[in-house]
Formats: structure tokens, C-alpha cells, sequence
């Protein structure tokens, strides 16, 4: 039996359990749909709350980059739900690279995480290689309305539905 669907939605996954899923994803050649949706994923994390202070943040990514590339390995993926995992700027520039090698990817979801004006700018970068994409939701974050223009303009271009 080949496993072509995984939802490990809300597992409460951090840091330390990517790589053991990295491992796993490299096992999963056949799988077509992957949600890690309301799991954490985010590449820095704030040891004090109280302030946005370089200082203050320790660099936990390695094990989720190479998660991203893991995924970008998966030829028959056509379907990222990435939905309220605490993507950041960190994260966009480190998942950008993968989300182009994803030849089959028609649908990402990245809604609901911290996706900021110059994030917007390096996914729109990325849209032209991303010739299957049918589907890109990252409403409910953190850029402007202008940026919302940008990609909806690019979107429209490449026939993306936002």
C-alpha cells in the first residue's frame, strides 16, 4: 500500500520533530497531499515576548529547511497546506527555493501565518516557475494592502486563484 494523503494537522509538532518527519518525508515518494496546518514551523523563536529584538531570538531552522528541501524532492506533491504554522520572513525565504522545485504543486496554502510585505515580493518572485499552481491562499497575514495588489496582479498573469 503507497501513501498518498498525510494530515498531521495540529500535532502540536516544534522544532526537534521536524527532522524525524524529514526523515519520513523522504520515504513518502508517492505522496500527492501534505497538511502540517496549525504545527510550528517558524525559524526564530522570541525566548522574551516582551520585545521584537533580534537579542531576544534563537535560530531554530536548520532541521525545518531541510524539511522544505525534503518536500521539494517530492515529485507527485501537488497539494502544501502550511495553514497557521507561524511562517515567518525566515521561513518565506527558506521555503521560496523548495515551492519552485515543486514541479506538480497546483495548490499552497499558507494562510494564517506572519507573511509580511517583502515575503509577498519573493512568493510573487517565484510564481513564474510555478507553472502548475492553480491555487495560492495566504489571506489572514501580515502585509499591506498594497502588497495585496501585487499579488493579485501576478496571480491574474500567471491564472492563480487567490
Amino acid at each position: 500500500m503507497t501513501l498518498t494523503s498525510s494530515n498531521i494537522r495540529n500535532n502540536g509538532i516544534r522544532y526537534e520533530g521536524w527532522e524525524c518527519l524529514r526523515s519520513a518525508f523522504t520515504h513518502l515518494s508517492c505522496l500527492e497531499h501534505l497538511d502540517i496546518s496549525e504545527n510550528y514551523v517558524m525559524l526564530y523563536e522570541n525566548e522574551i515576548d516582551d520585545e521584537d529584538d533580534d537579542e531576544d531570538k534563537v535560530y531554530i531552522g536548520d532541521s525545518i529547511k531541510n524539511m522544505f528541501a525534503t518536500l521539494s524532492k517530492l515529485e507527485k506533491l501537488n497539494s502544501l497546506i502550511l495553514e497557521n504554522t507561524s511562517i515567518n520572513d525566515a521561513c518565506v525565504e527558506a521555503l521560496a527555493p523548495s515551492l519552485v522545485e515543486m514541479k506538480v504543486l497546483e495548490i499552497c496554502d499558507l494562510h494564517g501565518n506572519y507573511i509580511r510585505d517583502e515575503d509577498v515580493k519573493i512568493l510573487v518572485s517565484c510564481l513564474p516557475k510555478m507553472t502548475a499552481l492553480c491555487t495560492l491562499d495566504i489571506s489572514s497575514n501580515d502585509f499591506s494592502d498594497e502588497s495585496q495588489m501585487v499579488l493579485k496582479e501576478a496571480c491574474q498573469i500567471y491564472s492563480i486563484s487567490i
